[in-house]
């Protein structure tokens, strides 16, 4: 559930592409398109959503691993999502990001 001043929300995760933090705030994009900004910070949030598929990539974004369509090697390393979004991967994140990708290529060659 995501608590805005108007609002609570029932999102579910498989319906959040990633989450952006500016300032204090952070702002979930949904697949519908949706937008919804909360004033949750982007470390606690890591925290809660790791154990379901996400990362983080950046300073200011963690993003739904089940989002992503490619890994672009062009301006450093970008995430591109099924949205058409591209999200940056900072070279602190990169190690953690590759390692999740390791772990399903593992999987699915089992």
């Amino acid at each position: 559930m995501l608590s805005t001043n108007n609002a609570h929300h029932i999102v579910s995760f498989e319906d959040i592409l990633y989450c952006k933090s500016e300032n204090s705030s952070t702002t979930f994009f949904l697949c519908n398109g949706e937008r919804i900004s909360t004033s949750i910070s982007i470390g606690l949030l890591e925290s809660r959503l790791v154990e379901h598929s996400f990362v983080r990539s950046h300073q200011s974004y963690i993003v739904n691993m089940k989002h992503i369509l490619r890994i672009h090697r062009r301006k450093g390393i970008e995430l591109e999502l099924i949205n058409d979004t591209f999200l940056p991967v900072s070279t602190r994140r990169k190690s953690v990001v590759m390692q999740f990708f390791n772990k399903i290529e593992r999987i699915q060659r089992v």
